[in-house]
């Protein structure tokens, strides 16, 4: 799936209100990626903003891809599902 950088920055900037660096849970640490639908939770609220279509369904440590976002450059990014594993490639950057 491939998505605009600068769409996908501005859903993450929503979703980082609900985030939370310490958690009880470590799951809460993780984005939902679930089709079309993005969720992030700190145990007492629930953020959701959808996306283009993914047909992507996975777990996503949340720091990790805010920072990456964060620091790309290209225009577009692109999202792999391979198994257990998510890649990101955008420009010559590619990240597990």
């Amino acid at each position: 799936m491939i998505i605009n950088r600068e769409k996908l920055k501005e859903k993450l900037d929503i979703l980082v209100k609900g985030w939370t660096q310490k958690t009880p849970m470590p799951v809460l640490s993780f984005l939902k990626l679930d089709d079309d639908t993005l969720t992030i939770s700190n145990s007492m609220i629930n953020i959701m903003t959808n996306i283009e279509s993914t047909n992507i369904k996975a777990l996503i440590p949340f720091k990790q891809l805010y920072d990456i976002v964060n620091k790309l450059t290209a225009k577009e990014i692109e999202l792999i599902q391979n198994d257990n594993k998510i890649l990101i490639k955008s420009g010559r950057s590619k990240f597990n």
